[in-house]
């Protein structure tokens, strides 16, 4: 079941994050939701991956014990996922190479570790709510999907609970105010958004 979580965290994560706004701008019935769907994801990014997590810098699980030197607390999680080393998306692999990166002071695009809030799960939220203006069906499958990484993310030692409990009500937030700006930038006249000569 971990190497389900890993291939669904990672890989199919990816996937829909690219996938999605290029199906979106396929499709010219679509235009209100991309709107909505870009603007969103590009403030989640913006106020929940730069913003926030410069505020609430925390590392997660897996490097609670190099940040804190505190190595009991999540031992045995952290001996459990070892089992995947090797692996291909192995959570275990990626969170060494990721402190590895932390260590020698060169990121990369991704290489991040800070916890607070988890833009996996934001963008999985994201998901769902696009999602569910496409049809029924395909919103309670990518709800279910949220759901997994949600629990994938705490399950494979990324985050804490209350860092998708924050991505979660962070990304609705932005979601609803995206939503309502653009409502009423719809409902103006279109003269009064040209500029007068």
């Amino acid at each position: 079941m971990t190497r389900v979580i890993e291939f669904l965290y990672l890989p199919i994560w990816l996937l829909i994050l690219v996938g999605l706004p290029v199906f979106l701008g396929a499709r010219r019935d679509l235009a209100s939701l991309r709107v909505r769907y870009v603007l969103t994801m590009f403030l989640c990014f913006i106020v929940l991956g730069n913003f926030m997590a410069a505020l609430g810098m925390s590392g997660g699980p897996a490097f609670y014990a190099k940040v804190t030197g505190d190595h009991e607390r999540y031992k045995d999680l952290i001996d459990y996922l070892t089992f995947s080393h090797g692996m291909p998306f192995s959570a275990w692999d990626i969170q060494q190479y990721l402190w590895a990166c932390f260590e020698a002071k060169t990121p990369q695009l991704g290489s991040g570790i800070s916890a607070f809030p988890s833009l996996h799960v934001s963008m999985a939220t994201l998901f769902a709510l696009a999602g569910r203006h496409l049809s029924l069906w395909l919103g309670r499958m990518l709800m279910l999907y949220g759901a997994v990484i949600f629990i994938g993310s705490i399950h494979l030692g990324w985050h804490y609970a209350v860092d998708g409990y924050a991505s979660v009500i962070g990304t609705v937030l932005l979601w609803s105010l995206v939503g309502r700006a653009t409502k009423t930038v719809q409902a103006m006249p279109t003269s009064s958004l040209r500029r007068n000569p």
